[in-house]
Protein backbone atom coordinates (compact mmCIF):
# COMPACT_ATOMS: atom_id res chain seq x y z
CA UNK A 1 0.00 0.00 0.00
CA UNK A 2 2.87 2.35 0.83
CA UNK A 3 4.47 1.56 -2.52
CA UNK A 4 1.23 2.37 -4.40
CA UNK A 5 0.85 5.70 -2.57
CA UNK A 6 4.48 6.65 -3.22
CA UNK A 7 4.03 5.78 -6.90
CA UNK A 8 0.95 7.97 -7.21
CA UNK A 9 2.74 10.83 -5.45
CA UNK A 10 5.72 10.56 -7.78
CA UNK A 11 3.45 10.49 -10.85
CA UNK A 12 1.68 13.62 -9.64
CA UNK A 13 4.99 15.42 -8.98
CA UNK A 14 6.31 14.62 -12.48
CA UNK A 15 3.01 15.73 -14.08
CA UNK A 16 3.00 18.97 -12.10
CA UNK A 17 6.60 19.70 -12.99
CA UNK A 18 5.87 19.13 -16.68
CA UNK A 19 2.85 21.40 -16.48
CA UNK A 20 4.86 24.23 -14.95
CA UNK A 21 7.66 23.85 -17.42
CA UNK A 22 5.35 24.56 -20.42
CA UNK A 23 3.23 27.38 -19.03
CA UNK A 24 3.89 30.32 -16.77
CA UNK A 25 1.21 32.56 -15.25
CA UNK A 26 1.74 35.55 -13.02
CA UNK A 27 -0.01 38.74 -11.96
CA UNK A 28 1.93 41.79 -13.10
CA UNK A 29 1.36 45.53 -13.12
CA UNK A 30 1.05 47.56 -16.31
CA UNK A 31 0.68 51.29 -16.92
CA UNK A 32 -2.32 52.78 -18.78
CA UNK A 33 -1.16 54.74 -21.83
CA UNK A 34 -4.51 55.61 -23.46
CA UNK A 35 -8.24 55.53 -22.61
CA UNK A 36 -10.97 55.89 -25.23
CA UNK A 37 -14.63 55.84 -24.17
CA UNK A 38 -17.03 54.05 -26.53
CA UNK A 39 -20.45 55.65 -26.94
CA UNK A 40 -23.89 54.45 -27.93
CA UNK A 41 -26.65 56.84 -28.95
CA UNK A 42 -29.98 56.28 -27.22
CA UNK A 43 -33.14 58.28 -27.76
CA UNK A 44 -34.93 59.45 -24.64
CA UNK A 45 -38.45 60.90 -24.58
CA UNK A 46 -38.78 64.15 -22.64
CA UNK A 47 -42.48 65.02 -22.99
CA UNK A 48 -43.59 68.60 -22.45
CA UNK A 49 -46.92 70.33 -22.12
CA UNK A 50 -47.75 72.86 -24.82
CA UNK A 51 -50.69 75.23 -24.48
CA UNK A 52 -52.38 77.60 -26.87
CA UNK A 53 -55.43 79.85 -26.90
CA UNK A 54 -58.07 78.85 -29.45
CA UNK A 55 -61.41 80.38 -30.37
CA UNK A 56 -64.38 78.09 -29.92
CA UNK A 57 -67.90 78.80 -31.17
CA UNK A 58 -70.77 79.68 -28.83
CA UNK A 59 -74.10 78.27 -30.04
CA UNK A 60 -77.60 79.66 -29.68
CA UNK A 61 -81.00 79.31 -31.40
CA UNK A 62 -82.71 81.56 -33.88
CA UNK A 63 -86.21 82.68 -33.03
CA UNK A 64 -87.82 83.29 -29.68
CA UNK A 65 -89.46 79.89 -29.32
CA UNK A 66 -92.98 78.77 -30.14
CA UNK A 67 -95.88 80.85 -28.93
CA UNK A 68 -98.57 79.35 -26.76
CA UNK A 69 -101.02 79.45 -29.65
CA UNK A 70 -98.59 77.42 -31.84
CA UNK A 71 -98.19 74.77 -29.14
CA UNK A 72 -101.98 74.53 -28.62
CA UNK A 73 -102.50 74.26 -32.39
CA UNK A 74 -99.94 71.44 -32.60
CA UNK A 75 -101.62 69.64 -29.71
CA UNK A 76 -105.08 69.91 -31.35
CA UNK A 77 -103.85 68.64 -34.70
CA UNK A 78 -101.90 65.82 -33.00
CA UNK A 79 -104.99 64.87 -30.97
CA UNK A 80 -107.15 64.70 -34.10
CA UNK A 81 -104.62 62.49 -35.87
CA UNK A 82 -104.26 60.24 -32.79
CA UNK A 83 -108.05 59.78 -32.53
CA UNK A 84 -108.39 59.14 -36.27
CA UNK A 85 -105.62 56.53 -36.33
CA UNK A 86 -106.53 54.60 -33.15
CA UNK A 87 -110.24 55.46 -32.88
CA UNK A 88 -109.69 55.70 -29.09
CA UNK A 89 -109.51 58.58 -26.64
CA UNK A 90 -106.10 57.43 -25.41
CA UNK A 91 -104.74 57.82 -28.94
CA UNK A 92 -106.05 61.39 -29.00
CA UNK A 93 -104.26 62.18 -25.73
CA UNK A 94 -100.95 60.74 -26.93
CA UNK A 95 -101.32 62.47 -30.31
CA UNK A 96 -102.01 65.78 -28.57
CA UNK A 97 -98.89 65.48 -26.41
CA UNK A 98 -96.71 64.58 -29.37
CA UNK A 99 -98.17 67.35 -31.52
CA UNK A 100 -97.59 69.97 -28.82
CA UNK A 101 -93.98 68.82 -28.29
CA UNK A 102 -93.26 68.90 -32.03
CA UNK A 103 -94.69 72.42 -32.33
CA UNK A 104 -92.64 73.63 -29.35
CA UNK A 105 -89.43 72.13 -30.75
CA UNK A 106 -90.04 73.59 -34.21
CA UNK A 107 -90.55 77.02 -32.68
CA UNK A 108 -87.12 77.00 -31.06
CA UNK A 109 -85.44 77.69 -34.37
CA UNK A 110 -82.12 76.39 -35.64
CA UNK A 111 -78.93 76.02 -33.67
CA UNK A 112 -76.48 78.66 -34.92
CA UNK A 113 -73.16 80.19 -33.89
CA UNK A 114 -73.85 83.41 -32.01
CA UNK A 115 -70.24 84.27 -31.16
CA UNK A 116 -66.78 82.99 -30.19
CA UNK A 117 -64.91 82.73 -26.92
CA UNK A 118 -61.23 82.15 -26.16
CA UNK A 119 -60.29 78.87 -24.47
CA UNK A 120 -56.85 77.63 -23.40
CA UNK A 121 -56.16 74.09 -24.66
CA UNK A 122 -53.12 72.07 -23.60
CA UNK A 123 -51.64 68.83 -24.84
CA UNK A 124 -48.58 66.72 -24.10
CA UNK A 125 -46.04 66.59 -26.92
CA UNK A 126 -43.27 63.97 -27.24
CA UNK A 127 -39.73 65.35 -27.56
CA UNK A 128 -37.25 62.63 -28.54
CA UNK A 129 -33.70 63.68 -27.68
CA UNK A 130 -30.51 61.89 -28.74
CA UNK A 131 -28.38 61.06 -25.72
CA UNK A 132 -24.87 59.59 -25.93
CA UNK A 133 -24.05 57.08 -23.21
CA UNK A 134 -20.69 55.44 -22.52
CA UNK A 135 -20.97 51.68 -22.97
CA UNK A 136 -17.34 50.74 -22.20
CA UNK A 137 -13.74 51.95 -22.41
CA UNK A 138 -10.92 50.78 -24.70
CA UNK A 139 -7.87 50.93 -22.42
CA UNK A 140 -4.36 50.63 -23.84
CA UNK A 141 -1.64 49.61 -21.37
CA UNK A 142 2.01 48.64 -21.44
CA UNK A 143 4.01 45.95 -19.61
CA UNK A 144 7.69 45.15 -20.26
CA UNK A 145 7.57 47.19 -23.51
CA UNK A 146 4.56 45.15 -24.69
CA UNK A 147 1.45 47.16 -25.50
CA UNK A 148 -2.11 45.78 -25.55
CA UNK A 149 -5.68 47.06 -25.52
CA UNK A 150 -8.63 45.67 -23.55
CA UNK A 151 -12.31 46.48 -23.34
CA UNK A 152 -13.21 47.41 -19.73
CA UNK A 153 -16.09 49.00 -17.87
CA UNK A 154 -14.07 51.07 -15.37
CA UNK A 155 -12.93 54.58 -16.28
CA UNK A 156 -9.16 54.27 -15.85
CA UNK A 157 -6.89 57.30 -16.33
CA UNK A 158 -3.64 57.56 -18.27
CA UNK A 159 -0.81 56.76 -15.87
CA UNK A 160 -2.86 54.42 -13.65
CA UNK A 161 -1.18 51.17 -12.67
CA UNK A 162 -3.44 48.23 -13.47
CA UNK A 163 -3.17 44.54 -12.55
CA UNK A 164 -2.52 42.26 -15.53
CA UNK A 165 -2.83 38.52 -15.89
CA UNK A 166 0.27 37.47 -17.82
CA UNK A 167 0.31 34.00 -19.42
CA UNK A 168 3.30 32.59 -21.26
CA UNK A 169 2.86 29.29 -23.08
CA UNK A 170 5.23 27.12 -25.07
CA UNK A 171 4.39 27.22 -28.77
CA UNK A 172 2.67 24.02 -29.82
CA UNK A 173 1.07 23.35 -26.43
Amino acid sequence: MKILFAGLLATFAVSAAGMFSTAFAQTAWGVVTNVEPAYQTNYVNRPSEQCQVVQVPVYGRTGNGASGLEVIGGALIGGLFGKAITDKDEGAVVGGLVGGAVAAEAGKGQRVIVGYQNRRECSVVDNWVAQNQITHYNVTYEWNSISATSRVYEPYRVGDEVPLNVNINLIGE
